[in-house]
């Protein structure tokens, strides 16, 4: 598996992803509409042989300091619990830090934001 930032190319497959792990097209949407809207700052895929199962998107908060939010992260049904997600999540966040973001807000469920053999927050 390898991580790497979103290309153009990737835009349908992204949505397929988010919209599996989620069950519903809503989160998808929102990723669409982000992107439509120029307010991503950080999107990445995950990619294996048969292609992308998962994305992690961090998006333009406004706030008195450099902010994003982190939300959706996404993993393909049959890739859950591997891995995928925290890897997507790290990158992110040393991508967020070497771009100099002062702060990452999580948005969504404390505990899908758990590290799982560590039992800790991934800040």
């Amino acid at each position: 598996m390898s991580i790497r930032a979103e290309e153009p190319a990737d835009i349908a497959a992204i949505h397929n992803v988010v919209e599996q792990a989620f069950l519903r097209p809503l989160e998808a949407v929102l990723v669409d509409q982000l992107r439509a809207g120029g307010n991503i700052a950080i999107s990445l895929v995950a990619v294996e042989d048969r292609g992308i199962v998962g994305h992690v998107l961090f998006s333009n908060l406004i706030a008195p300091f450099k902010a994003l939010a982190l939300a959706p992260a996404s993993v393909a049904p049959d890739r859950r619990r591997s891995g995928i997600g925290s890897a997507m999540i790290r990158e992110g966040l040393s991508r967020a830090t070497d771009d100099g973001w002062r702060a990452v807000l999580v948005v969504g469920d404390p505990k899908y934001y758990l590290i799982t053999r560590q039992r800790q927050p991934v800040y």
